[in-house]
């Protein structure tokens, strides 16, 4: 390569970086924006656009160009908590998502610009052509000292850059920062995502109503008893951990997108009524507040006369009085879906007319499937601890009585066999419902429990009632491979499988011990034995005995025996 070649590429590849200097990206504004270089005078020193800065915000007020005016307040009620609650007061009431308020405080206490233009200077960017003749937004800020600041947005000036100006000053200043997400679409853009939040395990009542099958709507009745899910409606059982579970989705709901605000246009989304309805009951201590009666109280005492230290110190110590606070949240599920988004349904919470919507796996999960949410058990309680058991089966009836852990016939006081007794209450504990049916407690002959094929009484320590268990006839006469059972007056008839309920049929004498007898070797001292002897009259007797730790044998004759014969 000569040395002319060697120039002619140093300034190609000048002429390229010159060209990339000029046009990189950023260096050129977007159309509407103007020529953005520093007027005469203009220091190049980055300055706040906010000389004196705000403190903590409790009011936002933004007023868009032809749109309705939002004012978002900081709840008063929350400042003692580490998490700001910020609420939309108008045009809607609602709680909004505190963070994209906070943002307001942090981007103009800390935006800062470096060019300005004012008005009559040269080469100077005219209101209308920041988009500030009206302002594209307005944004007035409040801060815990009732100082205030409202700041005019304008045309982005750049990617990275918004035109702004003070109220009430004509100097137009380019911020540094891209302040076009700062300002949503629409007010319902803000609203919080989270429904509600409560402790699942305070909720002592849930109710949903399914409407899916219009001409024949379902409504489930679900209620805490003890620490247990009871179904109330519509049939009377036991319920599953599933209800747990669903209660633990609930209580930290949060809608995926918020749609739609308008009242007269629930119907559309299939929220008038709703195919589903959810009402969950939560009931929760609270303290109560009592300033008011203290001060009065107080006074009284001052007026009465001053002293007694002693009372008082009891006051101060006292503990707080506390009430049980019981809030019912609600959620109307629909079964139509946004166009293209067939994964979500649209919801609605409470009685507010705001339409939102939730992933459809998440909504699923609070329609009642009975063969998840009803235990499927017959019975539930503590059937192993059972002292008394009451038979009656086709070989007879008895009652086995449990003493000092062995069970005996309380009859003749016999002794039982305790394996086929564990064997049963362990049949019992393990009887699960194919399916169930209800009845009205009346018609039991169609189920055979009229003439039952065994019935068994439990009397269980700690239960007051008599735990019963009842085998009726089969479901079907030939094939018979379910029967039905039914647990102490419960509607529920349960259909069993036949193989499930044979050892509850067991007669009497199934549960006798059949030890013929149980000693210890070591207690036998004599052992006296008639033998066959064709040669003797057909018989011979024999006798052993003990004889100072040596057994012998003392007739007819007398001689030593063999130690391990004897053992055995």
């Amino acid at each position: 390569m000569n040395f002319r070649t060697t120039w002619i590429l140093a300034a190609v590849f000048i002429g390229l970086g010159l060209g990339y200097y000029l046009w990189r990206p950023g260096s050129r504004v977007e159309e509407s924006a103007v020529d953005q270089t520093r007027p005469p005078g203009t220091s190049p020193v980055s300055r706040d656009l906010l000389d004196e800065k705000l403190g903590e915000l409790v009011k936002v007020v933004c007023k868009t160009e032809g749109g309705e005016e939002w004012v978002f307040e900081k709840d008063a009620e929350s400042e003692v908590s580490t998490r700001a609650v910020w609420r939309m007061t108008s045009p809607l009431t609602m709680k909004v998502i505190s963070w994209e308020l906070q943002r307001f405080g942090r981007q103009f206490n800390g935006l800062q610009y470096d060019i300005s233009y004012k008005p009559g200077e040269p080469g100077a960017v005219t209101a209308a052509q920041a988009g500030l003749e009206p302002p594209e937004a307005t944004v007035t800020l409040t801060d815990a000292d009732g100082k205030t600041a409202t700041v005019e947005i304008g045309k982005q000036a750049s990617t990275s850059e918004t035109f702004v100006r003070l109220a009430g000053t004509d100097e137009i200043c380019v911020g540094k920062a891209n302040l076009k997400n700062l300002i949503k679409s629409k007010a319902l853009d803000y609203r919080d995502q989270q429904l509600w939040t409560f402790d699942a395990k305070n909720v002592t009542r849930l109710e949903i109503d399914d409407r899916s099958d219009a001409d024949k709507p379902v409504t489930y009745v679900l209620a805490k008893r003890g620490g247990q899910w009871i179904i109330e409606s519509p049939v009377t059982a036991k319920a599953t951990s599933k209800v747990d579970d669903v209660l633990r989705t609930i209580s930290n709901l949060r809608a995926v997108k918020w749609h739609d605000h308008r009242p007269d246009r629930l119907a559309m989304y299939g929220l008038e009524p709703a195919s589903l309805t959810v009402r969950a009951t939560v009931e929760e201590e609270v303290e109560v507040e009592e300033e008011e009666e203290r001060a009065e109280s107080t006074q009284g005492e001052e007026e009465a006369g001053e002293g007694e230290p002693e009372a008082e110190s009891e006051e101060q110590t006292a503990e707080p009085e506390t009430q049980v606070k019981v809030t019912t949240y609600e959620l109307h599920v629909s079964q139509r879906s946004p166009i293209g988004e067939e994964t979500k349904v649209y919801i609605r919470p409470g009685s507010e007319p705001v339409v939102g919507t939730l992933m459809k796996t998440v909504a699923d999960k609070f329609r009642p499937v009975m063969s998840e949410w009803r235990e499927m058990r017959l019975t539930t309680e503590n059937v192993q601890a059972a002292t008394r058991v009451e038979l009656a089966t086709p070989g007879g009836e008895t009652t086995l009585v449990k003493t000092q852990r062995r069970w005996s016939f309380e009859s003749d006081g016999g002794r039982a066999d305790d394996a086929v007794v564990r064997e049963l209450l362990s049949a019992i504990v393990d009887l699960k419902a194919v399916v169930f049916v209800e009845s009205n407690g009346k018609d039991l002959s169609s189920f055979g429990l009229d003439a039952p094929q065994a019935e068994i009484r439990l009397t269980i320590p700690g239960l007051e009632e008599i735990e019963r268990i009842t085998v009726g006839g089969y479901t079907d006469a030939e094939v018979k491979r379910l029967v039905h059972v039914r647990r102490n007056e419960v509607g529920s008839i349960a259909k069993v499988r036949a193989a499930d309920v044979e050892a509850l049929k067991r007669g009497p004498l199934s549960y006798r011990d059949r030890t013929v007898i149980d000693l210890s070797p070591g207690r036998i001292e004599r052992i006296e034995m008639c033998v066959e002897n064709r040669f003797a009259n057909g018989r011979t007797d024999v006798t052993f005995e003990r004889q100072e730790e040596q057994w012998n044998m003392v007739a007819p004759v007398a001689a030593a025996l063999e130690k391990d014969r004897v053992a055995k």
